[in-house]
């Protein structure tokens, strides 16, 4: 299953003009849903003006929960306890209300391969065409293209070289830990720096085991980015991205950091590692 690079379609266009004021702002994802301990879902706020054009106000906005369910900390939702509670936003004098549910606050579940390991390998270009994804594998070691082959992956990751590239009696001292890290020579260079989320989810999971998901795991079968349009009125300006992935268990999750952003038209608009597409030029 095609995790971090399933497509997705963002318009971003230069507007000529654009009006003093907005005339509204919307909110996105319109309802958050969170599941567990380690869920989290960053939210968009984006204002609209009567020219067609939209901006991101996301940083100057605020954010209040009615009800302590859950905090807000960069525009990012956490758990604390389960609940429901309405998260009021404000810009201006304009304002937009979100539903917010959670539950199972206190149940952080076990981290598995394919919900986020292989995003991580995903993320950091492991298993492109030009690294360990191509059908020869680079210096030894073959991944599935794009995440494709999730079974024969964590095989070739905690099997194929028995105790070389997993060690879990030293997790933070094995192969696959000190490659990314850069601490030992790597063709693709240091993928992953020390101390980083990316780098925490791996050595977790191999303190955890590195154990093989069980059938139950949920798997991807879609993912919604927002906002769905920015129009942009002069070059320069920035818009946050959020992305959500649904599953075949009916939860979802934000996956924005773990997503790679591909644009169809830099010549319009460009995108970064940073969440933002920022637009250039008429397009």
């Amino acid at each position: 299953m095609r995790f971090a690079l399933i497509a997705a379609v963002l318009v971003a266009v230069v507007a000529p003009v654009r009006a003093a004021e907005p005339v509204r702002i919307t909110v996105a994802p319109d309802r958050v849903d969170l599941t567990s301990a380690r869920d989290r879902q960053g939210v968009v706020v984006q204002a609209e003006f009567a020219d067609g054009s939209t901006k991101d106000v996301t940083a100057s906005a605020t954010f209040a929960l009615d009800k302590p369910v859950a905090t807000i900390t960069n525009a990012f939702l956490a758990p604390v306890t389960d609940g429901a509670a309405t998260l009021s936003v404000a810009f201006g004098t304009f304002s937009a209300k979100v539903p917010v549910t959670v539950t199972k606050a206190k149940e952080a579940e076990a981290l598995r391969f394919r919900t986020d390991v292989m995003p991580v390998l995903t993320k950091v270009g492991c298993n492109t065409g030009k690294c360990h994804g191509s059908a020869s594998g680079k210096d030894g070691f073959r991944l599935g293209l794009f995440g494709y082959d999730p079974e024969g992956d964590h095989f070739r990751i905690t099997r194929e070289m028995g105790g070389r590239r997993v060690n879990l009696a030293t997790p933070d001292d094995c192969l696959l830990i000190n490659k990314a890290i850069g601490k030992v020579p790597h063709t693709g260079g240091t993928r992953i720096e020390p101390g980083s989320e990316n780098y925490l989810l791996l050595l977790r999971w191999l303190e955890g085991g590195a154990p093989k998901d069980p059938k139950s795991t949920a798997k991807p079968v879609s993912i919604e980015v927002f906002p769905k349009q920015a129009v942009f009125a002069t070059k320069g300006e920035a818009q946050r991205l959020v992305v959500r992935a649904k599953y075949d268990d009916g939860t979802d999750r934000d996956v924005t950091r773990f997503t790679v952003f591909v644009g169809n038209n830099d010549a319009a608009a460009t995108v970064s590692d940073v969440r933002r597409d920022y637009g250039d030029r008429a397009g």
